[in-house]
This record gives structure tokens, C-alpha cells and sequence, in this order.
């Protein structure tokens, strides 16, 4: 599914970020943010719809994820910045911005910071932020547990992401039947699929080529806060969400995106997390159209 090869830039503070390009070369530039645990491969997925559809997609790896050099203590106008760098490298104006998960905080932030950039901005099932304390009962057990961890000891809930990275490389046949095993029924179907196995297996085992501390960080910021409320964001940003997503809660996602004032909502009846294997050419469509 590749189709070109990794690039990299050297940011102002000299960090290496890495990024792949999808789509077509020529182009309308849409900066893709890739879910967690993933990486720039993601991307992949989208390549021919996007060519079809005259767009450019630029998919980077986050730090600490793939092959960009970690930032420590990174927050999300890091990320803002680091797009800001990697536009006008390549000689971009304004570009759409498209994020898929754990990429859905990115879209919110560009959107919020640099919204005069945009041309348009999507979030797929994006990770809603915990903005109130009754915010932790709608996640599931699992991340209850996990945002009880990182208050009560930092330490443990980093060692989770590295046994991650650890079981991915070491069983990596067990690490995708637990994954797909603790998925609803239609992301199930969906992971279940040999392509989409072959794709996600290379994505997940690029993701975690520095070890988890990339997916653990991104993890952290989630669970402590944007730096921003979702009532900031006054750039329409379009959300995807299933209601049979076990990854991210759909009433959490309902009442997150009901204080972003100009959000668009797509409701998708009985899809899971991964619906965008599925929806690549609505996906991209929606993308054209909110060009024009």
C-alpha cells in the first residue's frame, strides 16, 4: 500500500520529522494526523481515492512515534508548530487537515490555533477531550483505569505502552487477535480481513519502531487536558463517529463535540473504530467538496 518513501525535515529546534506522501503529488495539500498507536503508513489507505480527487496527502509520523525524534514534555501547540514548519518547507498556503483517532486532538488543535490556515478540518472517531471530572465515567473500565494510573503513578502507566511496543515486536500475532478480540463486532469483520491485517500489522510495528513512549505521551496529553476547551474551537470541524466504538465513547464524543460551537456531526449507526477502511471514498468526496 506504500507509495512514496519516508521524508524527513530538520526542525528549528533540531528535531528530525518524518513524513510520507499519498495521493496526488500535484495536488490540494491535506495534512493527515495518524491515530495512536500508528504512524505516517496510515496514510496509505487513502491513496487512491485521494488521487482520484486531486489531493495531496501529507501524513507525518508524531514524535516519539515512527522515525521522528521524540519531544519531551510535547504539548499540542508543538504539534501546530511542527505543521507550520513542515508547510512552508514545502511551499504550502492554506491545506485540509484530516486526523483519525488519536489524531482527532491534532485536527482540534490546528483548528483552534491557526484556523486561518485551514480549508477545511475532519475528524474521524477523533479522541474527545476530558474536560469535566464526570467526563472519566463515560470512558471505558480500561481507560478508567489507565487515567487513575497516570495520576497515581506515571511510572506504571508508561510501563503499559512499553509491554505494548514489547508484545508487538516479540508476538506480533498475538498483539493483533488481542486487539482485534477487544473490538466490537464490526471492527472485528473489518480487522479480520487479510489486507487490512498485512496494513495494520506494518502500521503498528512502524508506530512502535522507538519503543511506546511516542503513543504513551500523545496518551498523556489526552487524558490531562488540550490546552484548549472544545467552546474554543470555533472552526467547523466535521466528526465521524460510530456508535459501536470501543475505542472512543460515542456519548463522550456526543458531548464533546455539543461544546464545539460550529462542529458538523456524522452520525454513523452500528460502525466501529475503524470505519475509515470502509469509507475512504466518502471520506475523500467530503474532502473535495468542502474545497469548493
Amino acid at each position: 500500500m506504500e507509495k512514496d518513501t519516508p521524508r524527513f525535515l530538520t526542525l528549528a529546534d533540531g528535531r528530525k520529522l518524518c513524513f510520507q506522501e499519498y495521493g496526488d503529488p500535484q495536488g490540494h495539500p491535506v495534512v493527515y494526523a495518524h491515530g495512536a498507536p500508528s504512524c505516517r503508513l496510515e496514510g496509505a489507505i487513502f491513496d487512491q481515492d485521494a488521487a482520484q480527487r486531486g489531493l495531496r496527502l501529507i501524513a507525518t509520523d508524531r514524535p516519539g512515534f515512527g522515525q521522528s525524534d521524540f519531544l519531551p514534555g510535547r504539548q499540542w501547540t508543538d504539534y501546530v508548530k511542527d505543521v507550520e514548519q513542515l508547510t512552508a518547507h514545502l511551499g504550502i498556503g492554506n491545506f485540509g487537515h484530516i486526523g483519525w483517532s488519536g489524531g482527532g486532538p491534532p485536527t482540534y488543535a490546528v483548528a483552534h490555533y491557526i484556523p486561518e490556515r485551514l480549508d477545511f478540518a475532519i475528524s474521524l472517531a477523533g479522541q474527545p477531550g476530558l474536560e469535566d471530572p464526570e467526563d472519566k465515567k463515560l470512558l471505558s473500565k480500561a481507560d478508567q483505569v489507565a487515567v487513575s494510573l497516570l495520576h497515581t503513578s506515571p511510572f506504571f502507566f508508561r510501563s503499559f505502552f512499553n509491554m505494548m511496543s514489547a508484545m508487538d515486536k516479540l508476538t506480533p500475532k498475538l498483539y493483533y487477535n488481542s486487539f482485534t478480540k477487544s473490538s466490537g463486532p464490526d471492527d472485528a469483520r473489518i480487522l479480520n480481513k487479510p489486507e487490512v491485517r498485512e496494513w495494520f500489522s506494518q502500521v503498528e510495528a512502524e508506530s512502535f519502531r522507538q519503543g511506546g513512549k511516542g503513543v504513551s505521551w500523545d496518551a498523556e496529553i489526552d487524558y490531562t487536558g488540550f490546552g484548549f476547551r472544545a467552546q474554543d474551537v470555533t472552526y467547523p470541524v466535521h466528526v465521524f463517529q460510530g456508535d459501536q466504538d470501543n475505542y472512543v465513547p460515542y456519548d463522550l464524543q456526543k458531548k464533546f463535540m455539543s461544546n464545539m460551537p460550529n462542529s458538523v456531526w456524522h452520525d454513523l449507526p452500528g460502525r466501529g473504530h475503524f470505519f475509515p477502511v470502509e469509507m475512504t471514498t466518502e471520506i475523500m468526496d467530503l474532502a473535495k467538496r468542502l474545497l469548493k
